[in-house]
C-alpha cells in the first residue's frame, strides 16, 4: 500500500541536486538527477548511500540528465539538456549508443515504445523527436507540435496513438506511425501558472485512461475509445 511512508520513500538515496526523473523496473529504481549523474539503485528498504551503477556520457559532458525511461528490450534510456539521447546496459552501466537530436533542443522528457526499441523526446522548442535506440540515430521529428514546449509524451499500450502535453495548456493525440494529430483536445486542459501548464501524462496500460497533471495544482483522467 502507499498509505504510509517509510524509510525507503524518505531518504534513502544520495544525490547532490534536484532529481528529475524517477524509473522502476523489476526490483530495481533508476534516477535521473541535476548533479549529472543516472544511477540504479536496488528497490529495497534498506538505506543507499551509493549506487549500484551508475551511467555516465563522460567526465567531460556538459550535457544534464533530464529523464530516464527503459526500453522493451532492457536498456536503459537518458535524455539530456543537449537533446541528445544515449543508451545504455542496464548490467554493465556502458554507453551503447548516443543520438544527437535534429535540432539540439533541451528535452523534456523521453519516453518508450511498449514493443520496439523506439523512444520520443518532448522538447523544448515545442517539437517531439522519434529515436531508433537500435539503430542508434534520430528517425523523425515533428516540429511545432504544439505552440509552446512540448513537456511530456506517453505512447500506448497498442504503441499507435501517443499522447502529448505542453505549456501551451493543451493536449494532443497523434497516430505515431503518421505523426498526424487524431484527437486535439480542448486546448485549455490545464490553466497556465508561472507560465506552466501541463507538466505530465501517462496512459493506463491495460484500460483507455489518460491522465494528466498541471502547473494548475490539478490532475484530470480522460476516457478513451475502448474499441
Amino acid at each position: 500500500t502507499f498509505g504510509t511512508c517509510s524509510p525507503f520513500t524518505l531518504n534513502c538515496f544520495s544525490h547532490s541536486e534536484a532529481v528529475w526523473s524517477v524509473c522502476s523496473t523489476k526490483n530495481l529504481l533508476l534516477t535521473a538527477c541535476a548533479d549529472g549523474k543516472v544511477a540504479l539503485w536496488e528497490a529495497t528498504l534498506k538505506e543507499q548511500k551509493v549506487p549500484k551503477i551508475l551511467f555516465s556520457k563522460g567526465v567531460n559532458s556538459p550535457a544534464i540528465p533530464t529523464s530516464v525511461t527503459t526500453t522493451s528490450s532492457g536498456s536503459v534510456v537518458v535524455s539530456y539538456s543537449s537533446g541528445s539521447v544515449s543508451s545504455f546496459d542496464i548490467e554493465t552501466g556502458k554507453e551503447i549508443h548516443s543520438c544527437q537530436g535534429r535540432t539540439g533542443s533541451h528535452a523534456m522528457q523521453v519516453t518508450s515504445h511498449p514493443s520496439l526499441d523506439i523512444v520520443v523526446t518532448a522538447n523544448l522548442d515545442a517539437s517531439f523527436q522519434l529515436f531508433d535506440i537500435g539503430a542508434g540515430k534520430c528517425v523523425d521529428i515533428k516540429q511545432n507540435a504544439h505552440r509552446d514546449a512540448v513537456t511530456c509524451a506517453s505512447i500506448e499500450s497498442n504503441g499507435v496513438s501517443m499522447a502529448t502535453g505542453s505549456h501551451d495548456q493543451s493536449i494532443r493525440v497523434w497516430d505515431i506511425r503518421k505523426l498526424g494529430i487524431t484527437i486535439d483536445m480542448d486546448p485549455n486542459q490545464h490553466r497556465k501558472k508561472y507560465d506552466e501548464a501541463v507538466h505530465s501524462i501517462a496512459h493506463h496500460p491495460r484500460s483507455p485512461l489518460l491522465a494528466s497533471g498541471g502547473a494548475d495544482s490539478t490532475v484530470k483522467v480522460f476516457l478513451g475509445d475502448s474499441s
